[in-house]
């Protein structure tokens, strides 16, 4: 098992073939390492062991220690010390990541995330900078966690593929625009209530995600960038033409090519139905 284990982790790293696994590989490390810190602490009764390494990770609202170390502006997403809120951030990677992934390929997917938590992290700069002296942000504060990241994958896959449909425990089938939609509200609503820089962090992550989206589709672009190219061996697929028969693949490949050189408002109303209706999991040709 742990042969297979392996060989999952180096084929995702080969050729960036898996970018969700890539990051919860990255997660998973940086969480066994703080762990691993706070209990050779513990042991070794050298306080603060822990502490030390997280202070060159965290994401502080002071902004000059943020210029002496500006790599926190990321390293504070790969950090966790709670389990359930590892936990938490992890299923949520693996789950909404592998959507967008299987939409966008893998090299996106690391994008989202870094945009997501650099996103995340400048609005709770910023927020925590103007508003300090008021109720809403203490003096000073410090963010760790992958939260923001997260968010910004959850919205960004909802944007480009809202009415996918997910089975969650105890409400069966929901639409993704609806979970994007729930999350985002519960964190701002939870902004006074016990943790206001991560919900805020939650709220810049879920911006980034969706900009970046933005940006993929055409929108204030400068310069040309296109969405993975589908790898149709050499077949020229056109939906208008009704006697030629295509895979499910290779029509989703068509649509989403579609998308990445014209936008999604290039897509008629048959094709943004049959968009639907092909991404939605265990969906079959009609």
């Amino acid at each position: 098992m742990l042969k297979e284990i392996s060989n999952e982790i180096r084929s995702a790293f080969q050729r960036n073939r898996n970018g969700v696994v890539q990051l919860l590989v990255v997660n998973i490390a940086f969480f066994l390492v703080a762990g691993t810190a706070k209990v050779i602490g513990w042991a070794s009764g050298i306080q603060g062991l822990d502490a030390f390494f997280i202070d060159y990770l965290e994401l502080s609202s002071n902004l000059l220690k943020v210029v002496l170390h500006p790599w926190t502006l990321i390293s504070y997403s790969i950090v966790h010390l709670d389990l359930g809120h590892f936990v938490f951030n992890m299923l949520g990677l693996y789950w909404f990541g592998n959507i967008l992934q299987d939409f966008l390929g893998p090299k996106k997917i690391l994008y989202f995330y870094l945009f997501g938590g650099l996103s995340g992290g400048l609005l709770f700069l910023l927020i925590f900078n103007l508003i300090a002296a008021n109720s809403i942000a203490p003096p000073a504060s410090a963010l760790l966690g992958a939260s923001g990241a997260v968010y910004g994958i959850i919205c960004g896959a909802a944007f480009l593929v809202p009415n996918y449909t997910m089975n969650l425990l105890f409400f069966g089938p929901v639409r993704l625009k609806y979970i994007a939609m729930a999350t985002v509200l519960i964190s701002f609503i939870q902004i006074p209530n016990g943790n206001p820089g991560g919900n805020i962090a939650h709220l810049g992550g879920a911006l980034g995600g969706i900009l970046y989206l933005k940006y993929l589709q055409g929108s204030f672009r400068f310069w040309k960038v296109k969405l993975p190219k589908s790898q149709l061996k050499g077949k020229i697929v056109k939906m208008e033409s009704a006697r030629m028969e295509v895979s499910r693949q290779d029509e989703l490949d068509f649509l989403l090519d579609k998308i990445s050189e014209k936008g999604i408002s290039a897509l008629s109303k048959e094709e943004r139905t049959r968009l639907e209706i092909l991404s939605k999991p265990g969906s079959t040709d009609e």
